[in-house]
């Protein structure tokens, strides 16, 4: 799904990975497919807007390339998060397995 987003606008597979643990940290929600795609676009569409420190010391933040907080490259990257929240919806009305697959590509 990251990849359908245009290149300024594409997150780096790390940076994807760190948004996933910090929006599943203490998950409670439903363990379907549909649910946690859902969610971790909700949530990651909030976190993307604020550097995440890298844990792993390598650099100070795993997403240095989008630049500090609630820069206008941030606000980007979180409203193209907002149109694949859209598509979700989408998918998830539309009750078509179709719909799922062609937004996952599977």
């Amino acid at each position: 799904m990251c990849e359908k987003l245009s290149e300024p606008l594409r997150l780096s597979g790390y940076h994807i990975e760190s948004l996933a643990i910090q929006a599943f940290e203490g998950y409670k929600g439903r363990l379907t497919l549909s649910e946690m795609v859902k969610y971790f676009w909700y949530t990651a569409r909030a976190y993307v807007l604020h550097p995440i420190a890298d844990t792993t010391g390598q650099s100070l933040h795993v997403d240095d390339y989008l630049g500090p907080n609630n820069i206008a490259l941030r606000n980007q990257v979180s409203k193209a998060m907002g149109r694949i929240i859209t598509k979700i919806e989408r998918a998830e009305n539309s009750q078509s397995i179709e719909n799922w697959k062609e937004l996952l590509e599977i």
